[in-house]
């Protein structure tokens, strides 16, 4: 008979040792029987395998008696089991790691006797087997003439055995996939000549069929005369967490360093091995390192249980100095690792470093010895009259640690009211400087700082991946960029780079001519900015264009001003010129198409009060040849920042009639029409922002032979045009009028204008959104920062998109341009509020993401300005180019800081379809997007006439993709659709209730119906019959969504045709449709019964 028994397995896995068990007791419940199977799980160290060796899961096996088994699999670590016959059991445990892979096993017997509790304990133990071991040793290019290693593998229980390395040029190599499994302790050397010049000792552990890798990096090596820095960077994983106390950064050739060995508690019976530069130097638990010549030494810690089974490594890297330092105070000390110095506002003593840089007022210091410890700074910026001093200075600094900066902006941690205490040494031997990009630090290039949740001072010091504290750890260091690309033009005497010709920038930052742009998860964190014209050289800022170079590495010190980190140079290179243009566009007005253009001139005519009457005149000519020759005179041009005729004299003047005949003059002057008129508003005085006095404005330029302009009204300053009805179409109560001017208080106020071309009625709104003054700087204290200015252009966005409505409400069909500088990005949340589903930015829908640019701040490329149309205007295939003549090129040169966009609509266009065909009345009657699969569509034939459907076929456009790029689905071979008559399109994995609803002869399934929320289609008559879609041939019928924008307008939700539309449209019109739930397209409620 079978008696219930309980079989309680604990598990644990022993996976550094084999035969080291750590059995837990647990007493049973009553009345049950258990067995208990334990298993130890530890982790390994320093040069590890490939294979994760850390059990994840057990799978645990029982064979007992009359052929019973088990087979459980488990993470725990306790498993109980019941319904288990009494009798001898063998348990096999096999550990799998995360990824599933078995890694090791164990097992063990038991007998279970009824009413009693059985305790079986296992090890698991890694596979026996051979793996793979491969080393690197790297040393710098042409530092030895004779290199070899001497490197031994010594197994914890075994014979060393010597391995034999391969040299070729600058690194050596060695490889065997025959290292039978275990620790092994490597001890290896770099020799030049026979001579030790740099080594190391490291735990080495081989599993069965991993792969152990090892890369020893000496950036430095010993060389007579010289210095080593050197550093490792190696991936550790610690079963034994052993460490180094009491290590010195340095210490003099006459002085000692006293060293000791901690590992945790719970580890007991080890024994220690200190080596030297990869040479046995002491034994014991502490070590006494005295008696070294000047340079640069690695000690090394090994650590083994005294059964050789268990192991671990470390080692810090320490300088034997002709002087010694020790006694003095550190700046790594004193800046620590992070924004705040750990001794701020606090009297500092015997403060040692070697002058690297001074001006007239500081100069700048680091230590001679570094701490190897990237997140701490080496240098420091002390406050004082440094005339006395001399770059190269070794001195010693009494002062008082002070963060000094802004409000909203980081701090420089500096000395102030210093004391020079001593000169210890002249012509000391200047750091080397630190290298920013390849072959050094390598910047981040996507993060700013990513773990902030109100300022700088709340986050994680992480220098590796957050650029506001990888700065932060070189502040007021020497550092060196070479290879330095400008990506943007000299402003302030501030040149924007980036190193090794922006061979670490990510692709998709990098636009065609040169530059980085923006996007809404990076702000490019690895631009540079030189402070070319800095106190420390004195010299005056060079011309810098986007894609110019220097001819040489830059040097300089780290400094931080308005809100940015700088290279205050000490070394400057000349610049090489690129090969840069200013560019001209390719669109031009035709006799169907307008062309509209958005330019801020930068308080135009005058960029300051002091400019001569040949400088103004200089901007006006300047200003007037981009409109002809760059934007091929546009039909319309949207001005901004256009000023009073008195500019900032603060004299109550208000007009600009002046400001603006000057420009139409000149533009005829330049070979333009000399048809162009103007027409603006002047503002109250000093009430919509700019300069006080200066009263700049919007406005619009107009050319008489191509475009009329409607006066409607007496427009003023304070005065809201309302939107009308005349005759079933939109219109508006003044033209040139405001709009929402309460909401435009203190800003711009936008402008709007009506215009008539070739018969059609064109409504431009031209803007000029109020500034992001307020917003905190992208390296500033707040964190993420903080967007102060972005309420107010909510608000005037809201106001723009709700008079957008109000047009569209009367007439759907309205061509509708919105145009200017919006001060924020296309996708800033002002941007997608003036958007509100309607309107489409032009620049967004058409470019590529790095070609959407306008402006340069601080190296960003990134667009302010924008042209956004109504769906009339964006069905009409419109085109847009940004043209770029000012933001990539010098302040010094340039008379605006803005590129002018330029766009191409045709009003009335029926949206690419070419002729219109012959077929009439043939439209989508229903649509529907449900869950998973279950999704359809209707078309109906509400024409007299029947239609044959091998002249039709639907396109679908994935993810609102142009017409041309969409997908054609055709319509069974031979069917006609009679008038008044449906046919469905449904999926062919929708559920049946779709599938089942129509018959065969009416519906079918297609791949049309493979849609989501923002996939358009588009019904098409095939003209000419080759069963393709063929611009300005075939012909749109109907729409579901706008072809070119991506916007959702159809998810989880369907959309049934009013029975009063009864003529299919190129433009959709979501006010033709009614919608109904997803739970109704599941249902097929409305589906097939148009």
């Amino acid at each position: 008979m079978k008696i219930k028994k309980v079989l309680m397995v604990l598990l644990a896995s022993l996976f550094v040792l084999s035969g080291c068990q750590n059995p837990i007791d647990l007493e049973p419940p009553e009345g049950t029987s258990a067995l208990v199977i334990t298993l130890n799980e530890n982790v390994s160290r320093t040069l590890l395998p490939d294979i994760d060796m850390d059990i994840a899961e057990y799978r645990v096996f029982g064979e007992g008696p009359d052929g019973e088994s088990f087979d459980v699999t488990t993470s725990e670590e306790v498993l109980v089991l019941d319904e288990l016959a009494f009798g001898d059991w063998t348990v096999t445990v096999t550990g799998k790691n995360a990824e599933g892979f078995a890694i090791g096993s164990g097992s063990g017997e038991a007998s279970l006797h009824t009413g009693e509790t059985t305790a079986l304990s296992v090890t698991v133990i890694p596979f026996d087997g051979f793996g793979t071991l491969n080393l690197t040793v790297n040393w710098p290019a042409g530092d030895l003439e004779i290199p070899t290693v001497n490197a031994v593998l010594t197994p914890a229980l075994g014979e060393p055995v010597s391995l034999d390395f391969l040299i070729s040029g600058d690194s050596a190599t060695f490889s065997s996939d025959a290292v039978a499994d275990g620790y092994y302790s490597l001890s290896l050397e770099l020799l030049d000549n026979g001579i030790n010049t740099m080594g190391t000792v490291e735990v080495v552990r081989i599993v069965k069929d991993g792969v152990t890798e090892g890369v020893f990096d000496y950036d430095e090596v010993n060389q007579p005369g010289g210095t080593l820095d050197f550093t490792i960077d190696q991936q550790m994983n610690n079963p034994i967490e052993v460490s180094i106390l009491d290590a010195l950064d340095s210490f003099g050739e006459t002085a000692s360093m006293t060293v000791s060995a901690s590992a945790p508690a719970e580890t007991e019976n080890l024994v220690y091995f200190w080596f030297v530069n990869g040479q046995p130097y002491a034994t014991g638990e502490s070590c006494t390192v005295e008696g070294l010549d000047k340079g640069i030494y690695n000690l090394d810690l090994l650590a083994f249980t005294v059964d050789g089974m268990r192991g671990g490594s470390t080692g810090v890297t320490f300088r034997v100095t002709e002087l010694d330092l020790s006694p003095y105070m550190q700046i790594h000390t004193v800046q620590g690792a992070g924004h705040t110095s750990p001794y701020a506002g606090q009297t500092v003593e015997n403060l040692i470093g070697v002058v690297t840089a001074k001006d007239s007022r500081s100069f700048w210091m680091q230590s001679p010895v570094p701490d190897n410890d990237d997140a701490t700074s080496e240098g420091i910026l002390v406050y004082t009259n440094p005339s006395a001093l001399e770059v190269g200075d070794l001195v010693v600094v009494d002062g008082t640690v002070k963060e000094y900066g802004y409000s909203n902006e980081l701090k420089l941690t500096e000395i102030t009211y210093p004391t020079i205490k001593e000169v210890i040494q002249s012509n000391y031997p200047l750091p080397a400087p630190v290298i920013l990009g390849l072959g050094g630090r390598v910047l981040p290039n996507e993060i700013i700082c990513n773990d902030a949740t109100v300022d700088v001072y709340d986050s994680v010091f992480d220098p590796e991946e957050d650029g506001i504290d990888f700065y932060e750890s070189i502040e007021s260091m020497l550092v060196q960029i070479n290879d330095a690309l400008v990506v943007a033009g000299d402003k302030y005497g501030e040149i924007p780079v980036l190193a090794d010709n922006g061979a670490t920038a990510p692709a998709y930052t990098k636009n065609a001519r040169g530059g980085v742009t923006i996007s809404a998860d990076n702000y490019n964190p690895n631009l540079v900015s030189i402070d070319a014209d800095a106190y420390i050289l004195g010299l005056p800022a060079p011309v810098a264009n986007t894609g110019d170079r220097f001819s040489g590495p830059v040097q300089g010190v780290i400094g931080y001003s308005y809100g940015k980190f700088l290279v205050l140079p000490t070394v400057l290179p000349d610049l090489i010129s690129g090969t840069l243009e200013p560019e001209t566009s390719d669109l031009t007005g035709t006799e169907e198409g307008l062309t509209v253009a958005a330019f801020n001139v930068e308080n135009f005519p005058r960029d300051d009060d002091g400019m001569s009457a040949a400088e103004i005149q200089e901007k006006i000519d300047h200003t007037a040849e981009i409109v002809v020759d760059a934007l091929n005179s546009p039909d319309i041009l949207v001005l901004e920042e256009v000023t009073d005729d008195s500019y900032s004299v603060n004299d109550g003047v208000v007009s600009a009639d002046a400001n603006f005949t000057a420009l139409v003059n000149a533009i005829a002057a330049a070979g333009g029409p000399a048809t162009y008129d103007y027409r603006q508003i002047d503002p109250v005085n000093n009430d919509e922002g700019g300069w006080t006095g200066a009263n700049i404005r919007v406005g619009f330029l107009f050319n008489t032979a191509r475009v009329s302009f409607e006066d409607i009204g007496s427009g003023d300053a304070v005065t809201d045009t309302q939107v009308l009805t005349t005759d079933g179409q939109a219109d508006i109560s003044l033209s040139p009028g405001r709009i929402s001017v309460d909401s435009f208080a203190g800003s711009r106020r936008p402008l709007i204008g009506k215009f008539n071309f070739a018969g059609e009625t064109v409504f431009v709104i031209a803007n000029h959104f109020n500034s992001k003054g307020g917003d905190t700087t992208l390296f500033g204290e707040a964190q993420p920062p903080v967007l102060g200015s972005e309420a107010e252009r909510l608000v005037q966005a809201a106001a723009i998109n709700d008079f957008v409505d109000q047009i569209l409400a009367v007439q759907s069909d309205a061509n509708i341009v919105v145009a200017g500088d919006l001060n924020d990005f296309q996708f800033s949340a002002p941007l997608q509020t003036l958007k509100g589903g309607v309107l489409i930015n032009l620049t967004e829908e058409l470019l590529p993401a790095e070609e959407q640019y306008s402006y340069n701040y601080n190296g960003n490329s990134q667009q302010l300005d924008h042209i956004l149309v109504s769906p009339a205007l964006f069905n009409s295939a419109a085109q847009v180019d940004i043209v770029h003549r000012n933001s990539e090129f010098s302040s010094q040169t340039r008379h605006s800081d803005h590129d002018p966009v330029l766009a191409y609509v045709v009003p009335g266009y029926d949206g690419g379809s070419g002729p219109s065909g012959s077929i009439e009345g043939l439209i989508f009657s229903d649509y529907g997007e449900g869950g998973s699969n279950n999704k359809y569509l209707e078309v109906y034939n509400a024409g007299t006439d029947d239609v044959n459907l091998d002249s039709v076929f639907m396109l679908l456009c994935s993810n609102g993709k142009a017409l041309a790029e969409g997908t054609v689905n055709a319509f069974p071979a031979g069917w006609v659709l009679s008038s008044g008559e449906l046919v469905g399109v449904y999926n062919s994995s929708a559920v049946e209730a779709i599938t089942g609803k129509m018959s065969a002869e009416s519906s079918f399934n297609s791949g049309a119906t493979f849609f989501n929320g923002n996939d358009v289609i588009v019904l098409i008559e095939d003209v000419n019959g080759n069963g393709s879609y063929e611009d300005g041939t075939d012909a749109v019928l109907d729409a579901i969504g706008i072809p070119g924008d991506d916007s959702y307008f159809g998810s989880n939700l369907g959309l049934m045709r009013n029975h009063d539309v009864t003529t299919g449209s190129s433009v959709f019109d979501i006010s033709q449709w009614t919608e109904y739930s997803q739970a109704d397209v599941d249902a097929a409620t409305y589906y097939g019964v148009y």
